[in-house]
């Protein structure tokens, strides 16, 4: 064989270097398990975005079915305070034609009155004086 303290510096080169592959090992292993918890970190943060991506969805949609039925209830409002105020020219314009109704039935009242005096003049040949006037 060869010189033994050349045997010697070759055994302590490789032990050293497996000492050195099993630091490198470890270190991998170590990083390994750092990557594998980091991917777990991003895995689980991924599917809370997900799930917060889902919700900003839904209260979107909600928000927005709020802002259409608040413009219906505007919309409503004013066409029930258009509606409120034809009512009251409705309300003003019936008063004036029931006003207009009673002068009329009085003007008939009138004239049936009168019909009924002219009547008697030509039944009768003479007038009736009606008391009073």
């Amino acid at each position: 064989m060869g010189d033994p303290g050349l045997n010697n510096e070759a055994a302590i080169d490789l032990i050293e270097l497996h000492r050195e592959v099993e630091e490198l090992e470890a270190g991998r292993a170590g990083l390994l398990k750092r990557i594998e918890q980091a991917r777990t970190g991003l895995i689980t943060a991924g599917e809370r975005a997900a799930r917060l991506r889902a919700a900003v969805g839904i209260l979107r949609e909600h928000l927005a079915s709020n802002a259409a039925a608040a413009s219906n209830l505007r919309a409503i409002r004013d066409e029930m305070m258009a509606i409120g105020q034809t009512m009251g020219e409705l309300s003003a314009e019936t008063l004036g034609l029931l006003f207009e109704a009673d002068g009329l039935k009085d003007s008939l009242v009138e004239a049936e009155d009168e019909m009924e005096r002219l009547l008697e003049i030509l039944v009768e040949g003479k007038p009736r004086y009606n008391r009073g006037h």
